[in-house]
């Protein structure tokens, strides 16, 4: 089993709140498994629940048709001070926040709900309602760095990107657990096996069959161009984003790049960083860049699992796995990169606060170089990230 770290948070939410608690993310995270967790915390303390995925298709139909048939199937919701309701699959209703809203607004001092989405395209599509002051997103992205090692039971976990420096042996196992990492990524079915053909064909199977489910239900009828277009991403990490070059190599119109990536982005499988400007205008017309959320799957749209040191890519892998880094730990709009029209570039810009550099070794960073930057912005200090760093630098 591996410990997610917002469990906790959830299960505290939905034991204290009376909004409905709303987990959102791509597939194959895990969110199936932390409702069904939540469930066994609720029995372990004789709390009524029940356990509800929108995948049977009778409970799909008959919630449609109203949402008081959810009683249907659990009919003690009614009658005991509080029940709690774990409904997954929550997408595949017709119109999820009309369903949501009136059980909520009928029912929320008797009832509480925890709900799933399998992407946050499809929250996005059909939550035609805000459920404003309603609902608390919660976004579960796939495993992170510092929940990967304490499943690998490394003892030093909750010390990494504090600017802790470790003991050789230590350091040595840090290094190899993180070039583990970076090739496979975190989802969690790929962190569970320990055989590295396993592995691949897990992400493998992520690829063609879960990424083109997003991209069919999303109305994509040209899956292909689809999946060429996250593999073009794939050889572009740390490169600006030109969609009309994409559109020119794929054969189809820019507005068309622009709503694949949009799909892709509200799947939870990419994110879109923007470059940082004093002025705010230019931060939203100037090219951004594009990362995976999960470097196993963009290692597998890469088509190369081979190790960390001796990848043509290693450089450009080791910036997707620091952004991976900073996803964990900042919003999506708190990462930023900056870069002039002289190609004048730093890798990531913090919150309009920090600057990080990222190279594979110490040795390739000279201050001397940043001098543009640090002149324009001498409040933001700057620092290099390299593979010699990379876990241990405070960030």
């Amino acid at each position: 089993m591996i410990k997610r770290n917002i469990l906790e948070t959830l299960e505290n939410h939905l034991l204290t709140k009376k909004t409905i608690c709303l987990l959102i993310g791509a597939r194959q995270t895990g969110k199936t498994t932390l409702m069904k967790l939540i469930g066994n915390r609720l029995k372990s303390e004789k709390l009524p629940h029940a356990y509800l995925s929108f995948e049977d298709p009778e409970l799909l139909l008959l919630c449609n048709e109203h949402p008081e048939n959810l009683f249907k199937f659990a009919l003690q919701a009614k009658n005991g001070p509080r029940f709690y309701f774990l409904l997954d699959e929550v997408q595949y209703l017709d119109n999820p926040s009309n369903f949501l809203k009136y059980l909520y607004d009928t029912y929320s001092d008797s009832v509480r709900f925890f709900v799933s989405g399998s992407s946050s395209f499809y929250i996005d599509e059909k939550f035609t309602d805000s459920l404003a002051g309603r609902k608390r997103l919660f976004n579960l992205d796939t495993v992170s760095f510092r929940e990967y090692l304490v499943y690998r039971e490394f003892e030093e976990a909750e010390a990494i990107h504090t600017g802790r420096q470790f003991s050789i042996p230590v350091q040595r196992r840090l290094d190899e657990l993180l070039d583990e990492y970076a090739v496979y990524g975190g989802y969690p079915e790929v962190i569970l096996t320990d055989d590295e053909q396993e592995k691949q064909d897990i992400l493998t199977e992520l690829a063609d069959s879960y990424v083109k489910k997003d991209a069919l239900e999303a109305g994509v009828t040209k899956t292909d161009k689809y999946v060429y277009l996250m593999r073009i991403l794939s050889t572009q990490i740390g490169s600006l984003f030109n969609s009309n070059e994409c559109a020119g190599t794929l054969g189809i119109n820019r507005l068309t790049v622009d709503s694949y990536i949009r799909t892709m982005r509200l799947s939870c499988h990419i994110t879109v960083v923007k470059p940082f400007f004093s002025n705010l205008r230019k931060e939203l017309t100037k090219m951004p860049k594009i990362y995976f959320n999960d470097h196993g799957l963009r290692n597998r749209f890469y088509n190369d699992f081979s190790p960390f040191a001796v990848r043509p890519d290693k450089g450009a892998l080791l910036e997707q796995t620091v952004f991976r880094f900073f996803l964990d730990l900042y919003r999506e709009e708190d990462i930023a990169f900056w870069r002039t029209a002289k190609q004048h570039e730093v890798d990531f810009i913090i919150r309009r606060e920090k600057a990080y550099e990222i190279k594979w070794s110490d040795m390739n960073f000279s201050a001397s170089k940043y001098k543009t930057f640090t002149s324009l912005y001498p409040e933001i200090p700057l620092r290099c990230i390299s593979r010699d760093n990379a876990p241990n630098i405070k960030i």
